[in-house]
């Protein structure tokens, strides 16, 4: 009876740490893999920064090369409002409207796509900032 349980619970036990293991795995993949907005928005392309923010924005300069940093020296003082927008224009709609939720489905893209984990002290922060 003794031996039973003892094996039982050996293979609980290790169960329960490849489990452990494999969700630390998944998520240090998450935060290791994540990007900054050019990673999506890479320069010279339709997606661009410089191309989305043309329509109705003053002119932004080096938006690609800085992503969010070029968003901030105006946008700064009201940093709740540009997450409000940003996130807006990449959470709001379906997937078939989102391109950002289309790649949430699909499983390419979720919250550390744009934000950094830091594990230590368990802050999120905006990638490249």
């Amino acid at each position: 009876m003794k031996k039973g349980l003892l094996i039982l619970f050996t293979l609980v036990l290790i169960v329960s740490l490849m489990g452990t293991i494999s969700l630390a795995k998944s998520v240090e993949d998450l935060v290791t893999n994540n990007g900054d907005c050019s990673t999506c928005h890479q320069p010279g392309t339709d997606d661009s920064l410089e191309s989305i923010l043309t329509n109705g924005h003053m002119p932004v300069d080096n938006a690609d090369e800085d992503g969010v940093k070029a968003c901030l020296k105006c946008h700064g003082q009201f940093a709740s409002d540009i997450g409000n927008t940003l996130h807006k224009k990449h959470l709001v709609g379906t997937p078939d409207s989102n391109e950002f939720l289309a790649g949430v489905k699909s499983g390419e893209n979720n919250c550390v796509s744009c934000h950094d984990f830091k594990v230590k002290s368990g802050k999120v922060t905006v990638s490249g900032l």
